[in-house]
């Protein structure tokens, strides 16, 4: 059995700012759970436990549902801060900052893509609904005084860019706990 994450990794110049802000917000919050465990990326579906034995079949339904979806780009326009995301109740912090996205139709579309895959698994982890798409900087480890922090010293800051959204990527965790990439999928491609 394997567990994965689906989501966008960001790249480039958008992955470096993200993984500098990520830092900051470390330094002034004490949460490391984001720089420590993930690389910035936009999640676009559930998290699904697959039988080694269903791997290859996995990856010919990722193939065949983002087959038809072309590369697009989707917007970061500031910042989201969250006091009750769902993960609490699971033993972490129910605090969460984030990079808000613009839940544009073409995003939409691929969400709805990834669920058409995704639905037929066991879930680990269920996104939220409504989607609300956001890259995360702070969470899980992210304590209501680092939370409170985080506000102040994101005030008088903003944070604006463009993602480009050309392929989704399977995470599982790593030896040590890291989630890191085991397949991408282009968009646009058998």
């Amino acid at each position: 059995m394997k567990q994965f994450c689906v989501v966008i990794s960001l790249k480039g110049i958008a992955a470096a700012r993200v993984r500098r802000l990520q830092h900051a917000l470390s330094l002034k919050t004490g949460s490391s759970a984001s720089v420590r465990f993930w690389k910035p990326h936009l999640t676009v579906g559930s998290g699904i436990i697959v039988p080694n034995h269903e791997l290859d079949s996995l990856a010919v339904q990722f193939q065949s549902a983002l087959h038809a979806i072309s590369p697009f780009s989707v917007r970061i326009h500031g910042y989201g801060f969250m006091n009750k995301w769902t993960g609490g109740i699971f033993g972490k912090s129910p605090y969460v900052v984030y990079l808000r996205i613009g839940n544009s139709r073409a995003l939409r579309a691929l969400v709805m893509s990834v669920q058409k895959v995704t639905r037929r698994y066991p879930l680990f982890y269920r996104q939220p609904r409504p989607y609300t798409p956001h890259v995360t900087l702070a969470f899980s480890d992210l304590t209501k005084a680092g939370f409170q922090h985080a506000k102040y010293f994101l005030k008088r800051k903003t944070f604006t860019g463009t993602i480009k959204v050309d392929q989704v990527a399977l995470l599982h965790k790593d030896r040590q706990g890291r989630w890191v990439e085991y397949k991408k999928f282009k968009l646009g491609s058998r």
